[in-house]
């Protein structure tokens, strides 16, 4: 729209003004940490899942994906804080409800599309059947998920009648729990986007070099603030932006951000393990090590970077398979005279009950994926032998690049945010605790062909954080010799742990 059309709708005298007078516009830009996967909710010739997008081919993060994840943060925020509140709660006010005395959403977030091209990669999975510990029957499929380090401007307005300082002090409040889920650690935001988020897909943080938010507020009931907004509200972030830099407003949010962290009940923990021999987590095959340049027929898993570099890594997709399943062994070890019904409670608690269940739902369990640093690649050739005589089989000549050295960051969580399941936590934390003492004492291993000695790992370090408090875990061979004060009373309490059931009381 030119500036003339815009002068002459204003001045109409048919025009009938909006029924809000400011219009605050936020942008900034994030960029994404970990592979991301925005499904399309339907296949096509390159992958079983793909990635959403447009009608002209380009990826995008529908502007309803956003609103929905930062929505239901702050309600689990809200409930947390303050238990059950009369209807519209603020962030109702804030984001649109059905109730009585509440209106449209305040918020109109835009779809997010990349500041240039994208790149993506398709990832092979396969679904192991917990009781066999093999792939199921047609449990082969691929996921494509956009890469590491893609960078997608976010625009937002706020729309009301008043300024922002005139507003309910509970909605300024949720206001600010919303932009200091954009301020977690090390530029990493509190919240993640798609799906797989808790098995290390979907981590999202602020852009550098585009640090802090742009903010422009416009005062419509002006037609000359009208004007300005219609002319240069849209205008998007590009790489040339001068981002402003925390408006004062957020400033003055952000300063009591402490007061509106969740206060929520769980662990994190930080481990460095060793690889003790080899280590394969299959992926495509590479070309190197021979003269003919010959690719291999698998290799470590590995992604891109935006330089074109790759890095190595386990997708939490294979740790945390490895985990649940040696959960299962040691809860069905434990509740034998109890059933399966106690030990199937307590995972289904901490890692979900999948999405082929008739009722799934979200786990407990976050893990990020895991990075390997300072790999030492070597290519194996090998034969499958006939057990019947003893020699080659046709055809089964096959190469294979293997990891040795190198060290591998783990990083998990456990978080509770529901109130009536803090009573489990420590029961889950103990069953935790069993399954991760088995890695890094070696005795987990992890990745293929752990049948010949390969994916044993060793603890180096770590730390753990739960209960108020961080404590340095310390290694020895592989054993812990310090820290960890806290395990014994979980494990205790898992041994002697009993789900509430309806009608109990604590």
């Amino acid at each position: 729209m030119t500036e003339k059309d815009v002068n002459s709708t204003i001045s109409s005298p048919t025009f009938d003004a909006p029924a809000f007078q400011y219009i605050t516009v936020f942008q900034t830009v994030l960029m994404t940490r970990s592979p991301l996967s925005i499904g399309a909710n339907e296949t096509d010739p390159v992958s079983d899942q793909p990635v959403l997008r447009d009608s002209k081919g380009i990826p995008f993060i529908p502007g309803t994906s956003i609103a929905g994840v930062l929505r239901s943060y702050l309600e689990t925020w809200f409930l947390a804080k303050y238990g059950a509140v009369e209807k519209p709660t603020p962030v109702d006010r804030l984001f649109g409800s059905t109730e009585k005395n509440c209106g449209q959403s305040m918020l109109i977030f835009d779809d997010l599309y990349p500041m240039g091209p994208v790149r993506t990669n398709v990832r092979d999975m396969v679904r192991i059947s917990p009781g066999t510990g093999r792939t199921e029957v047609h449990g082969k499929f691929d996921r494509e998920v956009l890469l590491p380090g893609e960078l997608f401007p976010i625009r937002f307005e706020l729309r009301t009648i008043q300024k922002i300082s005139e507003l309910e002090t509970e909605v300024r409040k949720t206001l600010a729990a919303l932009f200091d889920l954009f301020n977690g650690k090390n530029g990493k935001c509190q919240f993640s986007l798609g799906s797989r988020t808790s098995r290390g897909l979907g981590r999202i943080g602020m852009a550098p070099g585009f640090a802090g938010w742009n903010v422009e507020e416009y005062f419509i009931a002006d037609p000359g603030g009208l004007k300005k907004w219609i002319l240069h509200g849209a205008n998007q972030i590009n790489k040339s932006s001068k981002i402003t830099g925390c408006d004062q407003l957020i400033g003055e949010w952000l300063k009591i951000q402490n007061m509106y962290r969740m206060d929520v009940k769980g662990l994190h923990l930080e481990l460095k393990l060793k690889i003790r021999d080899g280590l394969i987590v299959r992926g495509p095959g590479r070309k190197g090590y021979t003269d003919d340049n010959k690719p291999s027929d698998s290799a470590q898993f590995r992604e891109q970077l935006q330089d074109g570099s790759d890095y190595l890594l386990i997708p939490g997709t294979s740790v945390t398979g490895v985990i649940r399943h040696r959960a299962r062994m040691i809860a069905n070890t434990v509740y034998r005279s109890e059933g399966a019904d106690y030990s199937e409670q307590l995972i289904s608690m901490i890692f979900g009950t999948g999405p082929l269940c008739a009722k799934p739902r979200a786990g407990c369990f976050k893990i990020d994926e895991a990075i390997i640093d300072n790999p030492v690649e070597l290519r194996h050739t090998r034969v499958a032998i006939d057990p019947w005589t003893g020699g080659a089989l046709d055809h089964c000549l096959f190469t294979e690049d293997v990891i040795y050295d190198g060290t591998i960051r783990l990083n998990l969580s456990l978080s509770v945010k529901e109130k009536s399941k803090e009573h489990d936590f420590p029961a889950m934390a103990g069953l935790l605790m069993l399954v991760l003492r088995d890695l890094w004492e070696g005795d987990l291993p992890v990745g293929g062909e752990a049948s010949v000695g390969r994916g044993v790992l060793e603890g180096m370090e770590g730390i753990l954080v739960a209960e108020d408090k961080e404590e340095n875990l310390v290694f020895k061979n592989g054993m812990l010799v310090s820290g960890g004060s806290m395990i014994p009373g979980w494990v205790d309490t898992f041994v002697n742990w009993q789900p509430i059931r309806e009608g109990d009381t604590k």
